[in-house]
Parts: structure tokens; C-alpha cells; sequence
């Protein structure tokens, strides 16, 4: 009897590491659609209430990210730079995080973001549908997705993909 109940709990344990493994799987592996463009989202600087769809005729470059994210922290200089280059009131980059303030500040200081605005949720980006850092999608005038990475991108090779996207 003990080693039917041993064989039981064994097997339980395996299928739960199964799904564990499938679910890590897909969140790895199929980025997640950018439906959050109406959510409440706030800015760092001034705490002015906003939303994705407010910045609706420009072109987007919108990062989902955590302050611990070591590729998010690698990203955001690249980012930075690449804002730098384009240099066109048209085309933005938004970090969208659900980190506080105080972890923002922190997380500003210390990387060259002076060409991104910060923004935050008081909804659990995981409710968002984001369970990977960073996930960036890539967004045209007209509010549509055009590409969507998982786990940092080297964006500076996008460039003339945004610039282009930007004339149209």
C-alpha cells in the first residue's frame, strides 16, 4: 500500500513539473500580444495619468521591465542611443514597469535613459500578460504591433524598419 501511495505522489509531482515545463515553454518561447494599450499607466515624472493609446500617431518602441532585469538594464542604454540617433519628435520609447517610483529613480540613475520616458502600472504586469523581461513590441502610427521580442534585442539594427515607419 505505502509504495502504490509513493508511485501516486511521484507521478503527481512529475505531471505538475510537466505542466510547470510547458507553461515556462510558452511564455519563453510565444510572445504575448500587446493588448494592454488602454491601461491606466502613469508617468515617473509628475505622476500624470496616461495610456498607450494617448501616444496613438507616433511610432512606438514600448518595453515591458523589471529594475532586477539584467538584459532590461543592458537594453535600455542601446535604447537610449538609438533615440539618440532617430532624433524625431514622432517616435518614442516608453519602459512600462510595475515597480515603483523609488525603484525607478534607482534604476535611472544609473543607465542612460535620458531619451526614454518611464512609466508605471498599478496592475501586475503578469495581468498584463507579461511574464518575460523585457518583452518590447515595436508599434506604427497607427497602433499595430509590428514586432514583438522576448529576453532583450539588439534594436539598433531596427533602425531603418523605424525610420521608415516613421515616413509612412
Amino acid at each position: 500500500m505505502k509504495n502504490i501511495i509513493l508511485k501516486i505522489l511521484f507521478t503527481l509531482l512529475g505531471l505538475v513539473f510537466i505542466a510547470w515545463g510547458i507553461k515556462w515553454y510558452k511564455y519563453k518561447t510565444y510572445p504575448p500580444k500587446m493588448e494592454f494599450s488602454n491601461v491606466a499607466l502613469y508617468l515617473m515624472d509628475g505622476n500624470v495619468k496616461t495610456s498607450i493609446s494617448n501616444f496613438k500617431g507616433n511610432v512606438l518602441l514600448i518595453s515591458c521591465f523589471q529594475t532586477w532585469c539584467s538584459a532590461c538594464a543592458a537594453e535600455t542604454p542601446q535604447l537610449n542611443e538609438l533615440a539618440g540617433k532617430i532624433n524625431n519628435e514622432k517616435f518614442k520609447i516608453l519602459y512600462v514597469t510595475d515597480e515603483g517610483n523609488h525603484k525607478l529613480a534607482s534604476f535611472r540613475k544609473r543607465l542612460a535613459s535620458e531619451n526614454i520616458i518611464f512609466l508605471y502600472t498599478k496592475q501586475k504586469l503578469a495581468n498584463l500578460g507579461i511574464h518575460v523581461y523585457p518583452t518590447t513590441f515595436l508599434i506604427n502610427k497607427n497602433g499595430e504591433v509590428i514586432k514583438t521580442t522576448l529576453e532583450g534585442y539588439n534594436w539598433q539594427q531596427e533602425e531603418t524598419a523605424i525610420r521608415e515607419l516613421l515616413e509612412n
